[in-house]
């Protein structure tokens, strides 16, 4: 009966102990986590926080003309929708400040090639004012001079019922600038699962307890994206940081 009770102890106080060192081991790997994880993510996590809110609106028309606007319609809004917008996408560029060279050399380009367009634009206003106010808004037909603006909005044709997209140029780096930012969130993906399996490296962990540290990492990633996040929506800012977590998931399978 003593030795009974006696196995029931020694069991008792193995099992406290297998308790007690799994807690540890995951605690152990936590604080590791705190220590490294802004050294070595930090540099990635900023650039894809101070992009988000450029990027959650990256659609062209967001800054240009509504899908399906003509030339003629552009035209008769005098540009000037679209000249409010470019400046609008502008403000918003130049508010990224990031570490990132790519990402910094592509709003670079970005915000010249906006401030040429703006330019022309100008000069077609301008253009417009003066025949509208010799001839009046009558003489839309023979404004030839306006159509070789179209070229510049990446019209193929003169046709006035032809859809102006955004100026060439502009949309060119605009689409540059997202291609430039998707590598960056690509990257930070890639980095955090990186530094998941450095953080257990040479620790045999179960999945429950994996799932712990990953789920740790993760709420440390949305912490700091929502410190360095510069927009004010923060319900799209969740979305977009769920996106990125979903990733993450994805490309970490165990």
């Amino acid at each position: 009966m003593k030795h009974y009770n006696l196995t029931i102890v020694s069991t008792t106080i193995l099992l406290s102990l297998t308790t007690i060192g799994c807690q540890n081991k995951v605690e152990v790997i936590k604080t590791e986590i705190d220590k490294n994880f802004e050294v070595e993510l930090m540099s990635e996590i900023r650039p894809v926080a101070k992009t988000m809110e450029f990027y959650l609106y990256s659609v062209p028309t967001n800054y240009w003309y509504p899908d399906g606007t003509t030339t003629r319609e552009i035209i008769d809004d005098e540009l000037k929708h679209g000249y409010k917008n470019l400046g609008k996408l502008d403000n918003l560029i130049n508010s990224i400040q990031t570490d990132n060279d790519e990402i910094t050399d592509a709003v670079d380009t970005l915000h010249n090639r906006i401030i040429v367009a703006r330019k022309e634009i100008r000069k077609a206003q301008k253009a417009m004012e003066q025949v509208n106010s010799i001839f009046g808004l009558g003489l839309y037909g023979g404004m030839t001079s306006l159509y070789d603006f179209g070229i510049m909005l990446g019209g193929n044709s003169n046709d006035d019922d032809d859809e102006a997209k955004m100026p060439e140029k502009v949309l060119e780096a605009f689409e540059n600038l997202k291609d430039v930012i998707q590598s960056a969130n690509y990257q930070l993906l890639t980095s955090i699962h990186n530094f998941e399996e450095k953080s257990i490296e040479g620790r045999e962990i179960s999945s429950k307890e994996l799932l712990e540290i990953r789920t740790y990492i993760k709420q440390k990633l949305k912490d700091n994206i929502n410190l360095y996040y510069t927009g004010t929506d923060t319900l799209d800012r969740n979305e977009a940081t769920q996106r990125i977590i979903d990733w993450y998931d994805k490309i970490s399978q165990f």
